[in-house]
């Protein structure tokens, strides 16, 4: 599909480390200097009348996207994949430039580049083979040991030549598990020259030696703490904003320390200057503060409808329903202010046992000492959700 303002922030989010608000901003930058088409669209669908094969043509001049943008035009196949919600066009280049005064631009308007051409080609096929490598023939079933070896097979690398990271992550797949690529039959697009070692060819009652036995210890783990592009996918999911106001929302909750943005050894994201000798810090996770999770379960205990997402996408979905025309404005803007008045209302009237909930916790204080304790109890293993204990296993 096209590219849309939230599959743009969750990809280059997840990429690139940087928040979705800077995103955005560095975005906008790029449309009003005329790199880019508007970057705030719901819309993954490419309009009847939008021009691409003259995109394709501004492109074909770029030294390092040309090529494919040619092969394109060679082979060209219009999309007809995605949704139109009838706000704007999908983000799209719309000139060839080979760099930006801002280098962070300049990485936004290479994969808005990138994912224009990847919707334009082949999906890339492959299959994934498993096989399992049973030990101990004639043993009862309780002594036996089953190893398992997977192979992801490419047998068509489609728009990899656009994204080629897309092929590394086919590699990956699987990482508990033995792996190996290949390409068979790859019907290489464009330039492409990708291309892995042959596969390890297995047959059905095919003998394997065995070399090493090891035991390796480990723990379980609980989940990581959300990542900030993460985040925004589940906001998409439930429906919790709309493509101009996620990047607000996550800056909301920050700027009002009911989470904090740490690295992965729990230390509280600072700003590294172009060029700084500072460390630069890994990892962006959005940490809860004693401050929010208080608020949080203030709010769960006497108001929990305030809390629920469900509430959010109703009222969303709602606009929507007045945008299209299927429900009046007024009747609709009038039952929503009547519900929050109410709901303020009520809650006003637990402000005196909030208080009393938050004194009695004795549980706000500062941040910096927040993060220190998970870093005493959380960190020593592998990163922002590894715990100092957990279930043993062998």
């Amino acid at each position: 599909n096209a590219l849309n303002t939230v599959n743009m922030l969750v990809a280059l989010g997840k990429s690139t480390g940087i928040s979705p608000n800077k995103i955005l901003a560095s975005a906008e930058s790029l449309y009003t200097s005329g790199l880019i088409s508007y970057p705030r669209t719901e819309t993954s669908q490419y309009p009847k009348n939008y021009d691409i094969q003259a995109v394709l043509d501004e492109l074909a001049r770029h030294p390092r996207f040309g090529n494919t943008a040619k092969y394109i035009l060679r082979n060209f196949k219009r999309p007809t994949g995605g949704k139109s919600v009838g706000d704007h066009e999908p983000i799209c280049p719309t000139k060839c430039v080979t760099e930006t005064k801002n280098p962070m631009e300049y990485r936004i308007y290479e994969y808005v580049v990138q994912h224009f051409l990847a919707s334009l080609m082949d999906d890339i096929e492959y299959r994934t083979v498993t096989t399992e490598i049973e030990f101990g023939s004639g043993m009862s079933n309780d002594d036996k040991v089953i190893l398992v070896h997977q192979q992801n097979i490419i047998d068509s690398i489609g728009f990899g030549p656009a994204m080629p990271w897309k092929l590394r992550e086919i590699e990956g797949l699987g990482s508990n598990s033995e792996q190996q690529v290949s390409v068979t039959s790859p019907r290489r697009d464009a330039n492409s020259s990708y291309n892995k070692p042959g596969l390890v060819s297995f047959k059905v009652n095919d003998p394997v030696s065995l070399h090493d036995i090891k035991v390796i210890d480990d723990w379980t783990n609980p989940p990581e703490f959300l990542k900030e592009h993460e985040l925004v996918h589940l906001m998409d999911e439930n429906g919790i904003g709309t493509d101009a106001s996620m990047a607000g929302h996550i800056a909301t909750i920050i700027d009002r320390k009911y989470v904090v943005i740490v690295d992965q050894e729990f230390k509280e994201i600072v700003h590294r200057p172009p060029g700084s000798n500072r460390p630069k810090q890994v990892g962006r996770y959005l940490v809860p503060t004693p401050l929010g999770i208080s608020f949080v379960e203030a709010l769960m205990k006497f108001k929990p409808n305030l809390v629920h997402p469900n509430i959010r996408a109703m009222m969303e979905a709602e606009v929507a329903q007045v945008a299209s025309g299927a429900l009046p404005k007024d009747v609709t803007l009038a039952k929503n202010l009547s519900w929050f008045r109410n709901e303020f209302v009520e809650l006003r009237q637990t402000f005196a046992s909030i208080e009393e909930m938050f004194q009695d916790r004795d549980c706000i204080y500062p941040i910096r000492q927040h993060l220190s304790m998970l870093r005493k109890r959380l960190l020593g293993m592998d990163g922002p959700s590894a715990p100092s204990s957990g279930s043993k296993t062998r």
